[in-house]
């Protein structure tokens, strides 16, 4: 009885956590972007973080700062995404992919629709305090404003009239109350 117990505890502690050891930059790359794509983002997050790590001035910082910051957000990681968005924005002013960091982090904060229990019991999500919906259009109105080209304008400026309604909605029932 005591093998066993001692057995199951083996083998449920290997599952917890494995360890990121990177010696090869490439690989470690295409492992964590293949991770990505299985939608095994805290896998990829891990690996990114330990590339940033080990190899803090290699050629790929700037492009895995960009893909840790989406692991983050695909893995529900808000804070993490807009705190390596603004590094990526700070580090890098000029490079032409800060239209897609200031993306990421307006993504981070924006709030798309309501959750389980709103759905389930038909909850008015426009009756509450909209959270972070003014950092949302602000990040969305400078990525507007200042790359107007960008792939990623006519979705933020969609975004942008929604959380305007949103906003709308809002007031009208604050005024109502």
């Amino acid at each position: 009885m005591l093998l066993t117990a001692l057995g199951l505890l083996a083998a449920c502690a290997g599952n917890d956590e494995q360890e990121t050891q990177v010696n090869d930059i490439t690989v470690a790359y295409e492992e964590a972007k293949n991770a990505i794509a299985r939608s095994n983002y805290r896998r990829g997050v891990q690996i990114f973080e330990a590339i940033q790590a080990r190899f803090p001035f290699s050629a790929l910082s700037r492009q895995i700062s960009l893909e840790l910051m989406y692991a983050y957000y695909k893995a529900g990681q808000k804070e993490q995404a807009i705190d390596a968005a603004d590094t990526f924005m700070r580090e890098n002013p000029i490079d032409a992919r800060v239209d897609y960091a200031l993306y990421i982090k307006a993504l981070s904060y924006f709030e798309s629709e309501a959750g389980f229990l709103e759905r389930r019991f038909k909850k008015d999500i426009t009756e509450r305090p909209p959270k972070d919906v003014q950092q949302a259009y602000s990040a969305l109105r400078r990525l507007v404003e200042r790359y107007p080209a960008s792939e990623y304008a006519p979705d933020a400026q969609q975004r942008m009239l929604f959380l305007k309604n949103r906003l709308a909605a809002y007031e009208n029932h604050v005024a109502d109350y």
